[in-house]
């Protein structure tokens, strides 16, 4: 008998990979006169959902 967690996880492996949506990367890169480094994206962000919370009860109403 397997356990829930092994079935689960060969769920997963069966799974089809999903595609995600990346930014381009598009970054700038500073030199400080102190000589620290700045690394910035030159891409704004998107709209996003600031409440983690909210991102998840989304996923399980699209996923339940």
């Amino acid at each position: 008998m397997s356990s829930p967690r092994a079935a689960g996880q060969a769920d997963l492996e069966r799974a089809p990979p999903r595609p995600i949506a990346l930014a381009r990367p598009d970054i700038a890169y500073e030199l400080a006169a102190d000589g620290s480094r700045r690394l910035r994206s030159r891409t704004p962000l998107g709209r996003y959902d600031p409440s983690l919370a909210n991102l998840f009860r989304a996923a399980v109403a699209r996923n339940p």
